[in-house]
This record gives structure tokens, C-alpha cells and sequence, in this order.
């Protein structure tokens, strides 16, 4: 009986053309990477239910006379706990208006040494010299973009455009698709309430 399947399957291979092999090979190892990533899932969500003392919903019984906790009231407790968290709040409050005193106290008895008003006036400066910036680096880059749009047709405009801000495109990109996504998401939610 081997002697009799062994020939047939040696038939069928030599029919696979060889330019086959490789797919088969990419194949073969795709599906053992596959096998072993799924066998290390497994292992590890069975050790992982097993440390947390987990029990799979197929191993859960039914047992009628269970009944949750908050079909009794404990008046007593929920009295204490009521007045605890008065006294908590109470405290809470107390110990804000301590440390906003304390930091009030602090501002109000430090004068500004000559350094921190030398550092205020860099941080000014830099902040005036970074608006500056900005405005001329956006107009000489609208006066350089209008330069290249006459030049081109609609199409070459848009491929010149993403070619020379690759960033700001794709930035530009994911923020279009992510506002059109939650448009959508938003409008679905909204139907299904309605």
C-alpha cells in the first residue's frame, strides 16, 4: 500500500513547475510563523487566566441562589461611608487652601532678581523673533509657491506641491481622513440613536 501512494505523490510533485517553489517555500514558512504566533497566543492567555485565577465562560455554572450584594442595603455602612467622605472633602478642602496660601505667600515675598527679568526679556525677544519668522518664511513661501503654480498644469501643480512638502502632506492627509472618520462615525452613531 506505501509502495503504491509513494510513486503517485512523487508523480504530483515532479508536475509542480518549478517556478513554483518559491511561492510554495513563502507559503510554508508564512504558515509556520503563523502556527507558532498562534501557539504562543494560546500558551500564553491559558497562563495568564491560570495566574489570574481566570475560569473560561465554558466552565461557568449556574447557581440560582447567588444573589448579588446590592439587592440588601446596609443602612449603618452607607451612613459611615457617607460621613467619611464629608470628612474627606472637608480636609481636601482645607489642605487646597493651605498649599494656594502657601504658594501665594511664596510669589508675593520673592522680588524678581535682575537674572529672572533677563530671562523674561530673552523669552520675549524669542518669542518676537519666532513670530517674525513664521510670517516671513509663510510669505516668501506663498510668493515662491505662486512662481511654480503658474508654471504647471492642475496635476503637476498637486505632484509639485506633495513633492516638495512630503510631510506636510501626508500630516495634511491624516488629519483629512481622521475628521472624515469621525464625521462618519458621529453620523452613524446619531442614526442609530434616532
Amino acid at each position: 500500500m506505501e509502495n503504491d501512494i509513494e510513486p503517485m505523490l512523487n508523480d504530483y510533485v515532479s508536475r509542480i513547475p518549478p517556478e513554483a517553489w518559491p511561492l510554495i517555500e513563502t507559503v510554508l514558512r508564512v504558515t509556520a510563523v503563523v502556527t507558532v504566533v498562534w501557539l504562543a497566543i494560546t500558551i500564553f492567555i491559558l497562563l495568564r487566566r491560570n495566574a489570574s485565577n481566570l475560569t473560561p465562560v465554558h466552565a461557568a455554572r449556574k447557581d440560582k441562589r447567588d444573589q448579588p450584594d446590592f439587592l440588601s442595603v446596609d443602612h449603618g455602612a452607607r451612613r459611615e461611608a457617607l460621613e467619611r467622605g464629608d470628612r474627606f472633602g472637608e480636609a481636601l478642602t482645607a489642605r487646597e487652601e493651605a498649599e494656594a496660601k502657601a504658594a501665594r505667600e511664596a510669589v508675593a515675598g520673592k522680588p524678581v532678581s535682575i537674572a529672572g527679568r533677563v530671562f523674561r526679556g530673552l523669552s520675549f525677544l524669542m518669542s518676537i523673533f519666532s513670530l517674525l519668522t513664521m510670517i516671513v518664511g509663510s510669505i516668501w513661501q506663498v510668493g515662491r509657491m505662486g512662481a511654480l503654480m503658474k508654471e504647471y498644469s492642475t496635476v503637476e501643480r498637486i505632484a509639485a506641491v506633495i513633492q516638495n512638502n512630503p510631510i506636510s502632506f501626508t500630516v495634511t492627509l491624516l488629519v483629512s481622513i481622521y475628521a472624515v472618520w469621525s464625521f462618519i462615525q458621529k453620523h452613524s452613531a446619531k442614526k442609530a440613536l434616532a
